[in-house]
Order: structure tokens, then sequence, then C-alpha cells
């Protein structure tokens, strides 16, 4: 393996894994205050309309969050994919 090659494979790598960190974080960041302020406090309690509450509304959120984030990382992934077989096929010729 050439050293340009091993520094694209790590170039990869690490975008690979920013993204999966920045990602987890912010999903949990997003998903864990629903139990804590729904089980803790009072903040969701406020009825919008019909005694459908914030909290509801939030949960319901989170579905649709956890929908898009998936949709978005499989798109991400299939391109990486496809960088990646790019990068190991032109490895695999110079060899």
């Amino acid at each position: 393996m050439e050293t340009t090659d091993r520094a694209a494979y790590y170039a990869l790598s690490r975008e690979r894994t920013r993204l999966t960190l920045t990602l987890s974080a912010a999903v949990l960041a997003f998903f864990l205050p629903l139990p804590i302020l729904g089980g803790f406090t009072s903040v969701l309690d406020g009825v919008v309309f019909q005694g459908v509450t914030v909290a509801w509304l939030y949960a319901f959120a989170q579905f649709v969050v956890a929908i898009v984030v998936a949709r978005w990382y499989s798109q991400w992934a299939g391109r990486f994919d496809e960088r990646m077989a790019t990068l190991t096929m032109n490895g695999a010729s110079a060899s």
C-alpha cells in the first residue's frame, strides 16, 4: 500500500468518524431531554390543542428526526462506499 493510498484511507476514516460522532451527539441532544423534561418537570405539560400536549408533539418530532437522519446517513454511506470502492480499486490496480 502506497503512502498516498494510506493517507486517503485515513482521511476517509477521519471523515466517517467525525460525521458519526457529530450525528450521535446531535441525536442524543435531541432525544435525551424528553424523558428528563417529561419525568421531572412540567415543561412539556402545556396543551397545544384539544388534549395534545407539547410532550406528544416533541415525541412525534423525534420520529421525524430519526427517519430523516437515517435516510440522510444511508445516502451519505452509499456515497462513502463508492468513494471507498474507488480508492480500493485504484490501490488494487496499482499493485
